[in-house]
């Protein structure tokens, strides 16, 4: 599930065609237990959250209703990951991580 992918949708029929996966229960627990930065350490956790929202929400478990389950974490996600990537590159140009790090050894 790349940066370069404007939607979760996208990012999750890709990877479910990659895989040559169709959406259903055994898929969503691998994809959960498979990315835990995007879902969480506890995996149970979320797909418990994802069961009571589609109770709210009247709808059965698609793919689709997992993708708009997603798509508010997707984009939070992406955001981070640009943030620390840019972060990371900023860290490695910077002489001041150079001289911490030779402090510290």
């Amino acid at each position: 599930m790349g940066d370069g992918i404007d939607s979760f949708a996208s990012a999750y029929k890709g990877w479910l065609s990659t895989e040559g996966l169709v959406h259903g229960t055994a898929v969503l627990r691998s994809v959960v237990s498979r990315f835990p930065a995007f879902f969480g350490r506890d995996g149970e956790l979320f797909l418990s959250g994802y069961g009571r929202w589609l109770e709210r929400q009247g709808k059965a478990d698609t793919e689709e209703a997992f993708a708009k389950y997603c798509e508010h974490r997707y984009h939070i996600w992406k955001q981070n990951c640009r943030v620390l990537s840019l972060t990371r590159k900023e860290q490695r140009s910077s002489p001041l991580v150079d001289a911490s790090a030779t402090r510290s050894a």
